[in-house]
């Protein structure tokens, strides 16, 4: 983030789960940290103006990234032995298989970014590596 602005914050919207080593990190990087309830966001003609806290202060920003915390919620990776990393996400091998042969992974369900266009590119070299393995069964290789 610093890399587009040199202000940047961060707002944890009431959770206080962060290491010291994680606010030492910020503060060496002048990244403002705000632990407060965020009530609202405020704009205007669709673009952001400022975070609205819960105990009424303000923030002036113009964009704002947010972690959705993606988590694996099926059991199903689980159950059929796919190693997962400590996110919970399916670690992949190379062209999009998984530690168990014959799953494969892509999306949200894997360990990369959680990025529409990744995930397509993920389904679309899953899809070639699902397409040669079955060809080399068909021809017995």
């Amino acid at each position: 983030m610093k890399a587009w602005s040199d202000d940047v914050a961060l707002c944890t919207n009431g959770a206080s789960r962060l290491k010291d080593e994680d606010r030492q990190r910020l503060a060496r990087h002048s990244v403002t940290l705000y632990q407060q309830r965020i009530l609202r966001l405020e704009g205007e003609l669709g673009s952001l103006r400022r975070i609205i806290f819960s105990d009424g202060k303000a923030l002036a920003r113009d964009a704002l990234f947010l972690s959705m915390a993606n988590v694996q919620r099926s059991e199903i990776p689980r159950e059929l032995g796919c190693e997962l990393n400590a996110k919970g996400g399916l670690k992949k091998l190379r062209g999009e298989r998984s530690s168990v042969p014959g799953v494969f992974v892509a999306g949200d369900a894997s360990e990369d970014s959680q990025l529409v266009v990744v995930a397509a590119a993920e389904g679309a070299k899953a899809a070639m590596a699902i397409h040669t393995e079955l060809q080399r069964e068909e021809v017995g290789l």
